[in-house]
């Protein structure tokens, strides 16, 4: 979504008819919109596709923000209500946070909030998945249970509902922030004993996700020197009906560079420079935690030929700033590379049988499978560490500053010839 298609805040304040045609998943980057009845309520939209009450106050000469949840369920009736009883509490002095810590949370929705301000905002750059699922699944079911009488079998009611919908995945994330947050409180001193530490993913049969590894590798994951895996999906790429140009070269791209799909996701085509063969991923689209945010710098990935081939025919068919375009303005949504690797395994060749023969992989596995060949290639630790744009250590960074780009050009080129000799 352009900027100025952001969507304009009725003259009258929010509605419930308006909140509700807010478009989402349509802009890389989030917006706020402001309520013109309750001041200091905004509506946070962000590129996931979640709606977020937030309230922003003044502190002294500070600005700050409280979260209130994710609408609708926090209803704006709800969430203008917590506003006006905050800014009556502000008024004697009491802070949103000490509102609930004076006493200590008492339920378990606002142990969430606690949990949620002081240990995942404080630490995460997205901690929009951990918001979702406070909302979304804990707060419906246990939300405004008294602390003190939380037992085992109610969390587990939380689980249940889940894992009741298909979300099986889905349940063990869930089951991750549930203990996580009772655990987080009783080691704030809010609770005695977490009454979620006995819980386990196969109480609730609960099965992992999928099984990470890298493409061409035997049993024990040691990389293999003849190639089956990469060359069938290559081919399945350049074959599968209806498939976007986005996946279809996008997802080569991933394999011959390493990225994260979200930082190809991201990207845009100012940061691709095809005549020096180098892309810089601006540290917004990296993954930085809010720690890391103050020494991060732009990362240079360089371009073997056959990368830029991908990127060249990424640009034939583009149709925004975008390198992989979504619909309209956007980018291609977050999770359309992961569900269009999964239809490569569904569909089926013109004799019935299967467009890509191999075990089932992730679109994160094309980043294993780049690390384990480049041990293969014999390509140094700390340069293949370095391809993925990984930390090297406090130690070694502080005496070591330099990027290895010549040196990481130099072993992408070899992957890339693997590749090619395999294709």
């Amino acid at each position: 979504m352009a900027t100025n298609s952001i969507p304009k805040t009725p003259s009258n304040g929010f509605t419930d008819a308006f909140l509700q045609r807010v478009k989402l998943k349509s802009t890389d980057k989030r917006y706020e919109l402001a309520d013109k009845d309750q001041r200091g309520l905004r509506l946070r939209v962000s590129p996931s596709g979640t709606r977020t009450f937030v309230w922003y106050y003044r502190s002294g000469n500070t600005t700050k923000c409280h979260t209130i949840g994710q609408y609708p369920s926090v209803s704006l009736a709800n969430a203008r209500k917590e506003v006006r009883e905050r800014k009556v509490k502000l008024m004697d002095g009491v802070q949103p946070l000490q509102a609930i810590d004076g006493d200590a949370p008492k339920t378990v929705r606002e142990l969430g909030e606690v949990f949620y301000e002081k240990r995942i905002v404080a630490v995460r750059k997205r901690p929009d998945a951990v918001r979702q699922i406070l909302d979304h699944d804990i707060y419906p079911v246990v939300g405004s249970k008294r602390l003190r009488s939380v037992t085992l079998q109610m969390l587990g009611g939380v689980i249940d509902t889940v894992v009741a919908r298909g979300a099986n995945t889905h349940a063990g994330k869930v089951l991750a922030v549930l203990k996580q947050m009772f655990r987080w409180g009783e080691g704030r001193g809010f609770i005695e004993r977490s009454p979620a530490y006995a819980m386990s993913a196969d109480d609730y049969a609960i099965r992992s996700g999928q099984k990470s590894r890298a493409l061409d590798t035997d049993p024990h994951g040691n990389p293999l020197a003849k190639m089956v895996e990469i060359p069938a999906l290559w081919v399945a790429l350049d074959a599968a009906p209806k498939l976007s140009p986005a996946i279809r070269y996008g997802v080569k791209v991933l394999l011959l560079t390493g990225v994260r799909s979200q930082e190809l996701r991201l990207a845009k085509w100012p940061d691709v420079d095809l005549k020096k063969s180098v892309w810089t991923i601006p540290v917004s689209n990296q993954k930085v935690n809010p720690k890391q945010m103050t020494s991060a710098k732009p990362w240079q990935v360089p371009l073997s030929p056959l990368a830029i081939e991908q990127f060249r025919k990424l640009e034939y068919y583009s149709i925004n700033q975008y390198v992989m375009p979504g619909k309209k303005d956007g980018p291609l949504t977050d999770k359309a590379i992961g569900r269009a690797v999964r239809r490569l395994f569904e569909l089926k060749a013109s004799d019935g049988s299967p467009i890509l023969p191999i075990e089932k992989f992730s679109p994160h596995d094309l980043r294993r499978t780049l690390r384990s060949h480049l041990d293969r290639l014999e390509v140094p630790l700390h340069i293949s560490e370095s391809c993925l744009n990984h930390s090297l250590g406090k130690i070694v960074q502080t005496y070591a500053t330099s990027t290895y780009l010549d040196e990481r050009r130099e072993a992408l080129q070899k992957w890339s010839d693997e590749v090619s000799r395999g294709i």
